[in-house]
C-alpha cells in the first residue's frame, strides 16, 4: 500500500489496519475498522478512498475531519467510488444536525457531480 501523498509505502502494521476500512461495507464495520486504526494512528493517509469510507463513520466529528480531508486533496485525486460517495455525502447533507456538516456536503457534492 503507498501513501498517496507523499507517495512512500505505508508500513505493513499501519496497511493492516486500513485494509479493513477499505473492506468494510456497513456502518457499523466501519466505524470499527476506523476506530481500531485511530487507536494506533493520530490521522489519516490522504488517501481519497480511506477518506471517503471515514465519511460514513457514526461520529459526525470524524465524518466532519474526513470531509475537510478529501476536501483539500479533491483537485488533486478522486476516490474511486465517487457515486457511493455522493450518495452518502447527500445522506449527511439532509440529516445532519449540524450544519457545518451540511455546508461542507455541499460543497463537495458539488464538486463531484
Amino acid at each position: 500500500v503507498t501513501d498517496q501523498e507523499t507517495g512512500e509505502e505505508i508500513d505493513d502494521s499501519k496497511a493492516k489496519l486500513l485494509r479493513p476500512i477499505l473492506d468494510a461495507e456497513d456502518r457499523p464495520s466501519i466505524t470499527k475498522a476506523v476506530d481500531a486504526y485511530l487507536k494506533a494512528y493520530e490521522a489519516f493517509p490522504a488517501d481519497p478512498d480511506v477518506l471517503a469510507k471515514v465519511v460514513q463513520h457514526k461520529n459526525p466529528s470524524r465524518q466532519l475531519d474526513a470531509m475537510e480531508q478529501l476536501e483539500a486533496i479533491l483537485d488533486e485525486r478522486q476516490p474511486k467510488r465517487v457515486r457511493a460517495l455522493i450518495g452518502h455525502l447527500k445522506l449527511i447533507r439532509d440529516t445532519a444536525d449540524d450544519p457545518e456538516l451540511e455546508t461542507i456536503a455541499e460543497r463537495l457534492i458539488d464538486r463531484l457531480e
